[in-house]
């Protein structure tokens, strides 16, 4: 509720703006995710702000991952099924790139905390704590870039 207040009260950044009112119509995004992922919680809100920004034509769907094997195993992260993972399509459901399962910054403090035996169990914490502090910025302007290089697709 925090993040979904936060991003009607002070709306998404020009930037992501402008890629997404720039796009062709119409552009789907189809999200993979389940309810019990942090990150998810983190990112699905921005997702949900893009439907709604003026001039720009998208459609969010979410396929919970559990249920849609078969639709995630075709956008591994490393080999694995991480999520939320992002998929951006035409009107024709080609695939013009994904996104995720988390900002880079995000994903870097990852695999650095989890490659510290004694610290790996903080992880969590401490993802939670960069969230807090990034705001949605970089999955703004990471989706903003997704974006952008599609509009030549």
């Amino acid at each position: 509720k925090r993040i979904r207040k936060r991003l009607l009260r002070d709306g998404l950044n020009p930037e992501l703006v402008e890629a997404l009112r720039k796009q062709p119509a119409p552009r789907r995004m189809l999200v993979l995710n389940e309810f019990w992922c942090g990150d998810g919680a983190q990112i699905l809100p921005v997702h949900e702000a893009m439907t709604r920004v003026e001039g720009a034509s998208l459609e969010v769907k979410v396929l919970l991952r559990d249920e849609h094997l078969e639709v995630m195993d075709l956008f591994l992260t490393n080999g694995g099924r991480s999520i939320p993972k992002t998929v951006l399509l035409d009107e024709s459901m080609n695939v013009l790139g994904t996104w995720g399962p988390r900002p880079e910054e995000a994903m870097a403090l990852v695999k650095r905390i989890k490659s510290d035996p004694v610290i790996a169990h903080t992880y969590s914490e401490e993802v939670h704590k960069w969230y807090t502090q990034d705001n949605q910025q970089s999955i703004q302007a990471e989706l903003a870039v997704l974006l952008t290089h599609a509009q030549g697709a």
